[in-house]
């Protein structure tokens, strides 16, 4: 066995698997991921993920409560026990105990490589929220005078353009398409969890970013992949103040972009589509709510309208905001 460890905010995630196993796809799940400090070697929180094949065996799943059905897994919860399986490959997540076994059968290995990225980012997700970190489906940005922006929203309402376009003019970005978010006495703080930006290959704007091959996103769409440190050195950052500000984009035909302020009970629907649902559980969902109920009374919140504008020139979601303030 081979191991490997990540820290996020003091929690070490240890990942164990076996020596010399190809088409995983665990090792790039792991390499895209942006561990926020120095690995420490006394840790407070550990966390593991072990890995093990089964071979022509299939681990059992006992009945429980089916919590969701998606890309061929189910979602069971036994008792406060977590099991995502296919009927052949299984997590298992035991309550209380901080720990996930993924048991593979051969079959795994012939799946898709978004459907393997998947099964992971729910084994890791799934123990982050153990320590109380959720995951936010959201870009986070930085301003130059240090608050803090979360663009929350579904794939393919603009967050990696409204991103890049924030970088360019020189706002620190957290990650692209995903953010931890966890309780801090401030209010919430968001930290980074990726390193990468999708790139829309076809938008003009984009014409001057280095060349390279096109990859599928986490949502399955065919994208320029490229690491945000190397385009902008300096400028992705681990961690941001707690947020002020919430942005909850729809394209729209318009000519010109909008900020239209939203209501509480709006605002929380909206981050907990965002919050990615399949992940909740009776053992976590009260911490979640606690921390969506300080950005709530924290944060101003916004529906951005976006507009042709918009799409040519992303910074102009700069000044949108300045008018808010």
């Amino acid at each position: 066995m081979r191991s490997r460890s990540l820290v996020f905010k003091g929690v070490t995630l240890k990942v164990e698997q076996p020596d010399c196993v190809g088409g995983l796809e665990l090792d790039e799940m792991l390499d895209g991921l942006v561990s926020t400090r120095p690995l420490e070697a006394d840790t407070q929180r550990p966390l593991q993920l072990s890995v093990q094949l089964i071979g022509s065996r299939t681990a059992v799943v006992p009945e429980g409560v089916l919590l969701f059905v998606a890309e061929g897994f189910r979602g069971v919860e036994n008792d406060q026990d977590f099991y995502l399986t296919d009927g052949s490959s299984t997590l298992y997540l035991q309550s209380g105990n901080n720990r996930a076994v993924a048991y593979i059968a051969p079959s795994f290995f012939a799946k898709e490589g978004q459907i393997k990225h998947t099964f992971w980012a729910y084994a890791i997700l799934k123990l982050l929220r153990t320590c109380g970190f959720y995951s936010l489906h959201a870009a986070g940005l930085i301003a130059p005078a240090g608050w803090g922006v979360l663009i929350a929203g579904p794939s393919g309402c603009g967050k990696s353009t409204l991103t890049l376009g924030m970088i360019r003019t020189g706002w620190g970005a957290l990650s692209d398409d995903a953010v931890l978010l966890c309780a801090e006495p401030a209010g919430v703080k968001a930290l980074a969890l990726r390193k990468y930006l999708y790139i829309d290959v076809a938008s003009p704007q984009n014409s001057d970013l280095p060349d390279g091959p096109q990859q599928t996103d986490y949502s399955g769409r065919c994208r320029r992949k490229l690491t945000i440190e190397k385009l902008y050195p300096g400028q992705q950052l681990s961690e941001s103040a707690p947020a002020d500000v919430l942005i909850f984009p729809r394209i729209v035909r318009d000519a010109q972009s909008s900020m239209v302020p939203l209501d509480d009970g709006s605002t929380l629907r909206h981050l907990l589509l965002a919050s990615g649902p399949q992940l909740f559980d009776r053992r976590t969902l009260a911490g979640q709510f606690e921390i969506l109920k300080i950005l709530l009374r924290r944060a101003r919140a916004y529906e951005l309208r976006a507009g042709l504008d918009l799409y040519r020139e992303p910074a102009i979601l700069e000044a949108l905001l300045e008018q808010r303030s």
